[in-house]
């Protein structure tokens, strides 16, 4: 299963410049990892290899942490309704 999902990640480019872009990561990769650091890491990378100027990526456990329920809110189809498919639950849930 091949699963993007894209997050944002404050940065700073070359010339020192605080932004926040928008990188994708496969989530099968992310659950393959074993702990926290190399999650980390991958993420970084994959920031560095999304965009070219990238001096320094701000990325740490407060921001995993935040991907974590994320992700965990994303899985969670406790309130899917009997007989009712994926698709039909994904018109009423709301993410925000």
């Amino acid at each position: 299963m091949y699963s993007e999902y894209q997050i944002f990640v404050n940065v700073i480019d070359e010339n020192n410049s605080e932004d926040e872009v928008e990188v994708i990561i496969n989530l099968d990769d992310i659950y393959m990892l074993d702990d926290l650091e190399e999650i980390i890491e991958y993420i970084k990378l994959k920031t560095k290899q999304q965009y070219n100027n990238i001096k320094e990526v701000n990325y740490g456990i407060e921001d995993y942490n935040d991907l974590m329920l994320e992700i965990e809110d994303i899985n969670d189809s406790s309130d899917m309704h009997p007989n009712e498919t994926f698709e039909e639950y994904m018109e009423h849930e709301n993410f925000d």
